[in-house]
């Protein structure tokens, strides 16, 4: 599954179109201690929910078992461009499914709390810690071990990456560069 969505996601990431890019929520940053409470249910950080008052939010399956949480002006912002590649081939109708499938309508309540649905909770392997990540454009939702061990393999290679990731940013390389360089 990962690979297929990472594959499609990268293929609208570097041309994709800025076309409604001014109306994104306004992004995320930051990690969070949460807890998961007996009706899963988890009370957003109040800078987040001060962005996503009165919007409707989608949730879905992510990356290393984590969720993802996409203002709703965000995800069909992504979701029509998958949409326009028009892809039908195998590995498209797979990234399709993946994507719209595996994506919910959710709410946040008047306390700013979400409800995680049995099944993404158990896909997440979340018990009664989470891990709440601004990323951008969405909130990603981990099992605090998997994200904690994720944090430490990169803090591992900042020194390495942190150089091309500037060089990005500048314009001396293209994402493409910065890709092949760190291949495993």
């Amino acid at each position: 599954m990962e690979e297929i969505l990472e594959s499609t996601l990268s293929d609208l990431s570097p041309g994709a179109s800025n076309e409604g890019a001014d109306s994104l929520i306004t992004p995320f940053i930051g990690s969070f201690d949460k807890n998961l409470d007996g009706k899963s249910r988890f009370a957003l950080p109040q800078t987040h929910k001060d962005k996503l008052k009165n919007s409707t939010l989608i949730l879905m399956k992510w990356f290393n078992h984590s969720l993802a949480i996409f203002p709703e002006i965000n995800w069909w912002r992504l979701a029509h461009q998958l949409n326009c590649k028009g892809n039908y081939s195998k590995k498209g109708r797979a990234a399709r499914n993946l994507f719209y499938a595996h994506s919910r309508d959710c709410s946040m309540d008047k306390e700013g709390r979400v409800v995680i649905p049995p099944d993404m909770v158990k896909f997440g392997r979340i018990d009664k810690k989470l891990y709440v990540i601004g990323d951008w454009d969405k909130i990603l939702i981990s099992n605090p071990t998997y994200y904690l061990d994720e944090v430490e393999r990169a803090d591992a290679l900042i020194d390495d990456y942190l150089p091309d990731v500037m060089d990005v940013i500048s314009g001396q390389k293209t994402i493409g560069d910065f890709e092949k360089g760190t291949e495993t």
